[in-house]
C-alpha cells in the first residue's frame, strides 16, 4: 500500500447537520467520546499501510486543525510522506467561498500528483467504519480496474445511509448504475464513497470538469464517468454507518453501545487512533449509576447514566439523570437534572433543576457554548 496516497474530502458542508458544524468542519465532528469523524477513516488509512495522507479541507477548518496538530498519534509525523493539510485557492475566488470539490481538488493537484506513490485512494470523511483497505486494492490490481468503488450490501435497507449513494452491478460486479440523493436507485448497494484509481487517470477526470464548468467531484467526476472506463465494485462486508444528519449521527453513536458495533469499529482490522487527552481516570460519586455508557477520562460523574456517551472533562452534578444521550466535552450538568434524548455540544453549561427531553427520533441539539 506504500504505492497508495491517501486523500480525506471534507470540504463538503452538510446542512442537515445544522449546529454541529456551525464552527467545525464534518471530519471533526466528536464521535464516540473521545474521537472525531475523521478518526476513523485516518486510522483505516494507517492501518492499511499507507504513509501519504492528504486532507482536502474547507471552511470552518479551525477545529480540525486542532485535532491534527499532533500527527504523531497516527505514525504520520514522517520526513518523507506523512500528513499534509489542502486547503482550496481561495485566491482564485473572489467570493471567499469554494463552489464546490472539484476546485480544491483542481488546486491541490500538484501535490497529489508530485509524490512517489502512482494510486490514489479517496475517501469522504463522514463515513464511518474499520476497514483495511489492502483487500480492495489487490482486487483493484488484479481486475485491472480503472477506479474501484467500495460499497456495502444493506440487504434492502438505508437507515444508517440516510443520504447515499446507490448503485448496480452485473455478475461481475462491474457498476451499471449510480445514483445519489433524492434519485437513490431501488438498490441494497450503497457507496461508501472510498474511490481507487491511479493519480493520472483522476487528474485527467479533473481537469476534464474543470473545463467544463462543473464543481462536484460525486456527480460530475465519478457518476458521469463510470460507464466510459472500468469502474468495478468491492464489497465491504464488516458495519458501517454514513453521517449525514442530526439523526445519523445519533444513531450511530448510540449503536456504539452495542459491544458487537463497538468491537467491530474500534478494534477489528486494527485501532481507530486519536489525539491524546492526558486526562485523570474518570471519578465516580459515592451513589452514581452508570449502566451501558461510554464515559471518557477526565469525567465525573456524581449522577446517573444510562445508555449515554460521556466525553472528556464533563461533570453530572448529583441527583441529576442522563438518559440516550451525547454529552460532549467540558459540558457541566449541574444537580437535580434530568436529560433525555439530548446531544449536548462542547462547553455547554446546564443550570441545577433542569429538564431537557428530545426522541430518539428528533434528538433535542443544544449548541456548542451554551447556557441553559
Amino acid at each position: 500500500m506504500n504505492r497508495v496516497i491517501g486523500l480525506i474530502n471534507d470540504t463538503k458542508r452538510i446542512k442537515q447537520l445544522k449546529e454541529l458544524i456551525e464552527e467545525r468542519s464534518t471530519a471533526a465532528i466528536p464521535i464516540g467520546g473521545r474521537y472525531r469523524l475523521i478518526d476513523f477513516t485516518l486510522s483505516n488509512m494507517i492501518n492499511s499501510g499507507i504513509e501519504s495522507v492528504g486532507i482536502l479541507t474547507g471552511r470552518p477548518n479551525r477545529s480540525l486543525l486542532g485535532h491534527l496538530r499532533a500527527p504523531k498519534e497516527w505514525d504520520l509525523d514522517r520526513k518523507v510522506g506523512g500528513l499534509f493539510i489542502l486547503p482550496p485557492d481561495y485566491e482564485k475566488n473572489l467570493s471567499g467561498f469554494s463552489k464546490g470539490d472539484i476546485e480544491n481538488f483542481s488546486s491541490n493537484m500538484d501535490y497529489i500528483c508530485r509524490g512517489k506513490e502512482e494510486y490514489v485512494l479517496i475517501c469522504e470523511a463522514n463515513m464511518v467504519y474499520n476497514m483495511n483497505y489492502y483487500g480492495a486494492f489487490k482486487y483493484h490490481m488484479e481486475n485491472n480496474n480503472d477506479i474501484t468503488i467500495i460499497f456495502k450490501d444493506t440487504k434492502g435497507s438505508h437507515e444508517d445511509f440516510p443520504c447515499c449513494t446507490t448503485l448496480k452491478t452485473n455478475g461481475e460486479r462491474k457498476i451499471t448504475h449510480m445514483e445519489t440523493g433524492a434519485r437513490s436507485l431501488d438498490s441494497p448497494l450503497v457507496s461508501l464513497e472510498a474511490y481507487i484509481m491511479k493519480k493520472e487517470l483522476l487528474n485527467t477526470l479533473v481537469e476534464g470538469a474543470v473545463s467544463r464548468g462543473e464543481y462536484d467531484f460525486l456527480t460530475d467526476v465519478v457518476i458521469k464517468n463510470f460507464n466510459k472506463y472500468r469502474v468495478y465494485g468491492w464489497e465491504f462486508k464488516g458495519y458501517a454507518s454514513q453521517v449525514c444528519n442530526l439523526q445519523s449521527y445519533y444513531r450511530l453513536s448510540m449503536n456504539m453501545l452495542k459491544p458487537d458495533i463497538w468491537r467491530e469499529l474500534f478494534f477489528k482490522h486494527g485501532y481507530i487512533y486519536t489525539r491524546a487527552g492526558d486526562q485523570p481516570p474518570v471519578r465516580y460519586g459515592s451513589h452514581c449509576i452508570c449502566h451501558n455508557s461510554i464515559v471518557a477520562n477526565g469525567a465525573i460523574v456524581e449522577g446517573n447514566v444510562y445508555n449515554s456517551i460521556i466525553f472528556r472533562r464533563v461533570k453530572v452534578g448529583k441527583n441529576s439523570e442522563v438518559r440516550n444521550s451525547i454529552i460532549m466535552q467540558n459540558c457541566t450538568i449541574g444537580e437535580d437534572c434530568f436529560l433525555e434524548n439530548v446531544i449536548l455540544d462542547k462547553d455547554s453549561m446546564i443550570s441545577p433543576g433542569k429538564y431537557l427531553s428530545g426522541t430518539t427520533a428528533y434528538p433535542l441539539l443544544i449548541e456548542k457554548k451554551s447556557s441553559i
